[in-house]
């Protein structure tokens, strides 16, 4: 049933957006771990769009307000989604060490994992202060296979013609990709 609502809602996605262009496309590592750190301009769109532009099965982050109900955490477990716990939606905070872990063991399987630094969708033209989650599992998921894992992060920016117009285009910016190793010194 979740393959049948993932291919629907790809689908939907191809049709509502005319083109999805992925400027800089040989940057996208040929294989994981990696963790695709990206803004966030349109809410739930921004993961299914990763998806297409990087033609990878990206799991994502999610606010656990979106898992809150049955139709909502199927369609999120449906993209592997993974549920962080906020505390401005209420979310009980220790929930997140179970989060953290679940990233690490996607990562330690060579899987792909997409984050929204920012920690929120908005309009605005200019990053919001970017949170501090990516790094932590970037750096614990790298230090707890020994610094042998090979994770790499890869920024990509999204940018939406006219998101709420049918037909409109998406262009995802990819930039070079870095190692997690050469920060291990300054982490340890």
């Amino acid at each position: 049933m979740a393959a049948l609502f993932r291919g629907v809602m790809m689908w939907l996605l191809r049709l509502y957006y005319r083109a999805i262009a992925v400027n800089q496309r040989e940057r996208i590592p040929a294989q994981g771990p990696c963790l695709v750190v990206a803004n966030h301009p349109n809410g739930l769109m921004d993961p299914l769009v990763l998806r297409l532009a990087l033609n990878r099965p990206v799991a994502f982050l999610g606010k656990s307000t979106l898992f809150a109900n049955p139709a909502g955490k199927f369609a999120m477990e449906s993209f592997n989604g993974i549920p962080v716990f906020r505390v401005k939606d209420g979310g009980d905070t220790s929930k997140n060490e179970l989060t953290f872990d679940l990233c690490r063991a996607l990562l330690a399987r060579k899987g792909w994992l997409a984050m929204f630094p920012e920690g929120v969708s908005h309009n605005d033209p200019q990053l919001k202060p970017l949170k501090t989650g990516a790094a932590r599992i970037a750096l614990t998921a790298e230090a707890a296979a020994d610094w042998k894992l090979g994770l790499n992060i890869l920024p990509v920016g999204l940018l939406f013609d006219e998101k709420e117009t049918f037909r409109s285009g998406v262009a995802a910016s990819v930039g070079a990709p870095f190692s997690v190793v050469e920060f291990r010194q300054a982490y340890e």
